[in-house]
């Protein structure tokens, strides 16, 4: 498959003309409310999304420190839910840190070993409601994703509906979904059953096109989530 550029949503860059395909969301509503901010100590900022109380799945590349050529130790990395232009419902940080099997931040990518779960020192409040993981990925259905886009960090923000275009593999999906740099570890979402059928973790052109790729959640097996 011939692609023409690939970033990382951590820091990739999409034209001015498309920042206003992003809509600020609710996080006080139960729909929004499994969406986080991760924050780490070298100031770097992606998202999150709640799929247990003590667990939230986010990018592996958020977590990696290209200076040192270090992963950030589990209580660096803070969680927070509820994020609202400064206000907030809840903070931690993490007490572990699983990171996709064979996961290589130097290494070929998109990977689909390129995602977190973050085990939570502390577990949340029930008002915040975890995502379950889908069964599987429709591919006629419409998706969704959300997170804190470099254009409004201050809040959870959401692309139009979008869909699926293709996958590398069964692991890795491509979609035609707004995406932007802070939207990493974002979820994508099936609007029709409001499951969550991936994170996003990449951005870039295909044969001229903008898409972007999301890792499968069931790529994230029972065995990872509940360790």
């Amino acid at each position: 498959m011939k692609r023409l550029l690939m970033a990382f949503l951590a820091g990739c860059f999409i034209a001015p003309a498309l920042a206003a395909e992003l809509s600020p969301v609710d996080v006080n509503t139960d729909r929004w409310s499994a969406i986080a901010q991760v924050n780490n100590s070298a100031y770097g900022r992606c998202t999150g999304v709640l799929i247990s109380p003590d667990r939230v799945l986010t990018a592996a590349h958020c977590l990696f420190n290209a200076r040192t050529g270090h992963f950030m130790r589990p209580q660096s990395i803070h969680v927070v839910l509820g994020y609202d232009r400064g206000n907030y419902g809840f903070h931690t940080v993490a007490d572990e840190v699983m990171l996709g099997s064979g996961y290589a931040p130097r290494g070929p990518a998109p990977s689909s070993a390129d995602y977190a779960v973050l085990h939570l020192a502390n577990t949340v409040p029930e008002v915040f409601r975890p995502l379950q993981i889908a069964d599987g990925v429709n591919p006629s259905t419409r998706f969704i994703t959300a997170g804190f886009a470099q254009q409004r960090p201050e809040m959870v923000s959401a692309s139009p509906k979008c869909r699926m275009k293709s996958g590398i593999d069964e692991n890795l999906l491509v979609t035609d979904c707004h995406v932007e740099r802070g939207l990493s570890g974002g979820p994508l979402i099936d609007i029709e059953t409001w499951r969550l059928v991936g994170i996003m973790i990449a951005s870039g052109r295909e044969n001229g096109r903008i898409v972007s790729w999301a890792i499968n959640a069931q790529t994230i097996s029972a065995s990872d989530v509940g360790r």
